[in-house]
């Protein structure tokens, strides 16, 4: 299988049917094909929250740069990071646009 690389342009969505758990801001999920847990702190759980719903990976930079203070290249660099390592352990599915 190959995994397509991760750009600002990217449509990108959670995928449904793995447990979480949030605690405290952050969350815990649960993929359960692998029976790994991954744990994402307070930005990681609000991406999380975000590509629920689909959206690129620009749309979810624009939002964290209204709630938190980053410069933007700090900001794409940790989501793309965030996302691809999300895709790469099969969390999170590229959706054709």
């Amino acid at each position: 299988m190959t995994i397509s690389c991760i750009e600002l342009r990217t449509v990108v969505q959670a995928r449904q049917g793995n447990p979480i758990a949030e605690i405290q801001g952050e969350t815990v999920v649960l993929h359960l094909a692998s029976g790994e847990y991954f744990g994402l702190n307070e930005v990681g759980t609000r991406i999380w929250k975000l590509i629920q719903t689909p959206l690129t990976v620009d749309a979810v930079v624009i939002q964290l740069e209204r709630e938190y203070e980053s410069r933007r290249d700090i900001l794409e660099a940790d989501v793309v990071r965030l996302i691809t390592e999300l895709q790469d352990a099969g969390l999170v599915a590229q959706i054709e646009s």
